[in-house]
């Protein structure tokens, strides 16, 4: 069963890691298809942006929380 990683973002809506990145391929293929506006261009490339910042500081969440998870297994070990 595959898990989606839902958290709460700036906005303070809910947030999905799984379902930006998604949304983020779903407008890199319509800038690449060539058929927006360049304005349209633009808004999408805004918001994939600051999507990717959030993927980024979502993503370096969970490292943090890892290294912190193995270094604890590490002491453990240790005893």
């Amino acid at each position: 069963m595959k898990k989606t990683t839902t958290t709460k973002s700036a906005k303070g809506k809910n947030w999905n890691y799984e379902a930006t990145v998604s949304n983020l391929e779903t407008i890199i293929y319509e800038i690449e298809s060539g058929r927006l506006e360049l304005a349209e261009v633009f808004d999408k490339f805004a918001w994939a942006v600051a999507a990717l910042q959030e993927c980024e500081d979502f993503l370096a969440e969970k490292k943090k929380q890892m290294n912190l998870l193995i270094e604890t297994l590490e002491d453990d070990a240790e005893f």
